[in-house]
């Protein structure tokens, strides 16, 4: 795919969603790009952060190269009323493309808020049987799937009605305008990731063991003081 498919628009459009309500958080050089490589292909890694008021931290993360296109969202609540939110758009050259998208409720606080016009389950096939440690944080509404190019579109638009809900959830909950820690849920949703996700080992294929180890504590998935929400 090219710098234009639907994968990285979706990807840019989540980047709106965030800049339109949140604040930008400022990225050191090191965390915000990153050049590797792929299948002996050149691939640029970029990310940007947003936070505020109920939002402890949101985030886009883009990996393109010849024939791949990547991008995961996450987005951090500070309060437990509010879900969490995580998207994962992967293309490789033609296969089918995974998309994984949902609004995780904290345990502690309340329920995931009304998906909108599209409608989560419908018409996908699952991709497979889900992790033990997915099934601790997927809501019943989760879409996991992998589509042909042709389906793409609508799969994309249910990924990107849950980046709008969560994004509405969090500027109607309002709250300070100081940077807020993530709820307890979200931390450890996010060391499940760390931990537990497979899948982030293609980063250290691509860009390096060491930066990659960084890069997924810091700010992929963050890990209190040793991240973006250590002191400013």
């Amino acid at each position: 795919m090219t710098d234009g498919d639907p994968v990285l628009e979706a990807g840019r459009r989540c980047a709106a969603l965030f800049a339109g309500a949140l604040s930008p958080l400022a990225l050191p050089d090191v965390l915000a790009r990153r050049e590797g490589s792929f299948r002996d292909e050149p691939v640029t890694l970029a990310a940007a952060a947003w936070a505020g008021g109920a939002a402890a931290f949101a985030r886009v993360v883009t990996i393109a190269g010849p024939g791949l296109s990547i991008v995961n969202v996450l987005g951090l609540p500070a309060r437990s009323t509010l879900p969490i939110l995580g998207l994962d758009l992967v293309a490789v050259a033609e296969a089918p493309v995974v998309v994984v998208a949902d609004l995780s409720p904290d345990p502690a606080g309340g329920t995931a808020p009304v998906w909108g016009r599209a409608r989560p389950a419908a018409g996908f096939p699952p991709a497979g049987p889900l992790p033990a440690w997915c099934g601790r944080w997927f809501s019943p509404a989760a879409l996991f799937t992998r589509v042909p190019l042709a389906e793409l579109p609508e799969a994309l638009a249910v990924a990107l009605d849950a980046a709008t809900a969560w994004t509405q959830a969090v500027a109607a909950t309002g709250g300070p305008t100081d940077r807020q820690p993530p709820t307890p849920a979200a931390a450890a949703y996010c060391r499940d990731h760390r931990e537990q996700d497979p899948g982030l080992r293609l980063l250290d294929r691509m860009f390096g063991a060491a930066w990659a180890d960084s890069f997924k504590t810091e700010l992929l998935f963050p890990d209190g003081a040793a991240s973006i929400f250590g002191p400013p």
